[in-house]
């Protein structure tokens, strides 16, 4: 458990790499299919409570700033896919 002025970045990067970077990696490849397929379809993000107002835990920076983050990506996919017909996030 790291206090956010002391964690490490080699401890902070693959956190983020892993549930922000990979969420997007997968929504990104899949939305590509599924337009290019001319299908519609979902792409289901599942995140965290600590992502929206929860990240109050004693070493959940990281934590709650990646899920924070994929829960607003996801919301900005969506907006940008649903408005030009591609697919639906």
């Amino acid at each position: 458990m790291h206090s956010p002025l002391d964690w490490p970045e080699d401890e902070w990067e693959p956190l983020i790499k892993t549930n922000l970077t990979g969420s997007w990696l997968v929504a990104k490849h899949v939305c590509r299919r599924m337009r290019d397929a001319k299908l519609k379809g979902s792409v289901i993000n599942i995140s965290s409570v600590s992502g929206l107002n929860r990240g109050h835990l004693p070493g959940s920076t990281g934590y709650a700033a990646s899920k924070s983050a994929m829960h607003y990506a996801t919301k900005v996919l969506y907006l940008l896919l649903n408005n030009s017909h591609q697919a639906f996030v």
